[in-house]
């Protein structure tokens, strides 16, 4: 696992992850790259990451990293914390359009890859009738 990818992901993995070995034993370290600040991604926006990221959260690469783990202390339900889960949330209210660019975002920004193994997904849904919210 050390950021080997085909096609136009090559070029991106080339430039911020050609040789980066996975995250081990170590899965609190951020990681990915913020795709709006990568030259090579359809979603680069053209402008300095410095005006959004401090200077702890760019990567070896010179880009900010794309993903934080979670601080277990802003967590108040222990069930949705694990020190080997980083969280990528998706508001229902998205249309379309919103939501095909978050996943561009997680993709471009090397939330998964080809060497992901597990991806795990919750859905919360809300039932004002009822008044009750239930997590599947």
């Amino acid at each position: 696992c050390t950021g080997r990818s085909e096609g136009a992901r090559a070029q991106i993995v080339g430039q911020v992850g050609a040789g980066r070995e996975c995250l081990g034993g170590d899965s609190r370290q951020p990681f990915g790259v913020d795709p709006f600040f990568l030259q090579t991604s359809p979603l680069y926006n053209g402008l300095p990451p410095n005006l959004w990221y401090a200077e702890q959260e760019f990567g070896d690469s010179g880009l900010p990293w794309g993903f934080f783990p979670l601080d277990p202390a802003r967590v108040k339900d222990s069930r949705y914390f694990s020190e080997h889960h980083f969280n990528a949330y998706l508001d229902a209210r998205m249309d379309l359009r919103q939501a095909e660019r978050a996943v561009d975002f997680l993709e471009q920004g090397f939330f998964y890859d080809n060497y992901t193994s597990t991806l795990e997904v919750q859905l919360l849904t809300f039932n004002a009738e009822l008044d009750a919210i239930a997590a599947l």
